[in-house]
């Protein structure tokens, strides 16, 4: 199923929202944080850091759609809905 909905992206899509993930999964494991699944509590603490790092809307956004990505694919619960 994982593979399936994979594909049903474009592969530029899928790279951006996977390199985005990767950076996310970084800051989780410089902080001794879960990212697969993550909390809300973990999401809000990145997107702080990504506000503080003073990243653009569309950056921010990107980020957070593509941590809400890897959760809906693997079936774990939406930590960016809180």
């Amino acid at each position: 199923m994982t593979d399936y909905i994979l594909q049903s992206r474009a592969g530029s899509t899928t790279d951006k929202y996977s390199g985005y993930f990767k950076t996310f999964e970084r800051f989780c494991d410089s902080k001794c944080l879960s990212s697969s699944p993550a909390k809300a509590m973990t999401v809000a603490l990145f997107v702080t850091k990504l506000l503080d790092e003073n990243k653009s809307y569309s950056v921010i956004s990107a980020n957070v759609y593509a941590i809400k990505w890897k959760h809906s694919i693997y079936g774990w619960v939406d930590p960016t809905t809180d």
